[in-house]
């Protein structure tokens, strides 16, 4: 499942019942066509009560129409799986149709590293610097690549081989899907087109002079901020 993060600007719904029309679309060869048989969702968001609250399935053209009776304060979501992944629309406006993009999966959607930022903390008291490591990916195709097994993974990078202590940070994916194994880490997630990204922690040991920073795959850019150099 691709998780979705609400923004703190978006407009809660009116209270009261609801009624949410929409239509699931896909694109085939540059065309926007109907994505039938999309199994829909409505998703309530609120302080106090989270969780779907309705479902159905698209129609032949792709419409559907979902409804729930809301409360002050509560924001609804639609969502649409289609071949075993997750899609989220924009948070439901009143009176506005939900326009629901859903992506075909391959097993074969190259995903590779647009960015990669690391930043090499000053010593503590001990020695040790603290790294942190952003990674974003990049899914430059129209395909969502499938999440994979452990031998076929979605996405897999090598680790660097001197640090301690790694952990994964903030991810656009579940720390779930990560699996970590000596100096390698592969994603178990499927990454839909577009840009996501995670983050690494590690700790450089007490005297170390050099970060072994493999470059597998090699990022479209790659920048390195350290504190206190001493050369």
């Amino acid at each position: 499942m691709i998780a979705v993060a609400l923004l703190a600007q978006v407009a809660a719904m009116a209270p009261g019942a609801v009624a949410v029309e929409g239509r699931a679309q896909r694109t085939v060869a540059g065309d926007t066509v109907a994505a039938p048989g999309t199994r829909i969702y409505l998703h309530r968001v609120g302080a106090t009560r989270q969780g779907i609250v309705d479902s159905t399935v698209a129609s032949g053209d792709g419409r559907f129409r979902v409804g729930a009776s809301v409360d002050s304060g509560e924001v609804l979501l639609v969502s649409g799986r289609w071949h075993g992944v997750e899609y989220f629309a924009p948070p439901v406006t009143a009176g506005a149709p939900v326009e629901l993009f859903v992506v075909d999966t391959s097993a074969t959607a190259p995903v590779g590293i647009a960015a990669r930022h690391v930043v090499i903390g000053g010593p503590a008291a001990d020695g040790t610097r603290d790294v942190v490591d952003m990674v974003i990916l990049r899914n430059a195709g129209t395909a969502t690549r499938g999440g994979g097994t452990e031998r076929t993974p979605a996405f897999r990078m090598s680790l660097p081989g001197n640090v301690a202590n790694l952990t994964l940070g903030d991810a656009d994916f579940a720390i779930e899907a990560f699996d970590v194994h000596d100096d390698t880490l592969a994603l178990l997630a499927p990454v839909p087109p577009g840009d996501r990204q995670f983050m690494l922690q590690y700790q450089l040991p007490p005297g170390a002079r050099a970060l072994d920073l493999p470059l597998d795959p090699v990022p479209d850019t790659l920048s390195i901020l350290a504190e206190q150099l001493d050369l």
